[in-house]
């Protein structure tokens, strides 16, 4: 099973050791990750740990490269992200799965324990 520690080193090639990797630390929010980070990251977890992100709605997580800059600069002035969150916590969540699967938001109750009537 994967931890956060387990994958820090390939996270702290691209954050360094002045970001703080927490669970619930936010990829896009709180790392400013956007663009061809991501796909460069993404690719050392496919290289490391084959997992699938094929499903993965980019768009949905993350600005593309042309607007990466301009979502880093209005968050330093208190501005929200319209993009889904994707957490630290979440990364390890799909690599342990094997494939991309969307977050549960906080307070539902995840799909694969979900009780149909």
């Amino acid at each position: 099973m994967v931890t956060l520690p387990a994958i820090e080193p390939i996270l702290r090639e691209f954050f360094g050791n002045l970001a703080s990797l927490e669970p619930t630390t936010r990829l896009q929010q709180d790392l400013h990750l956007g663009g061809d980070d991501v796909d460069e990251l993404l690719e050392k977890i496919v290289a490391t740990y084959g997992t699938d992100f094929s499903e993965l709605d980019f768009d949905a997580f993350f600005p593309n490269e042309t607007d990466a800059l301009s979502y880093y600069w209005t968050s330093l002035i208190g501005c929200k992200s319209d993009k889904k969150e994707f957490t630290l916590g979440h990364l390890v969540d799909v690599i342990n799965r094997g494939q991309w699967f969307d977050p549960v938001a906080p307070g539902a109750t995840p799909p694969a324990t979900r009780i149909s009537p």
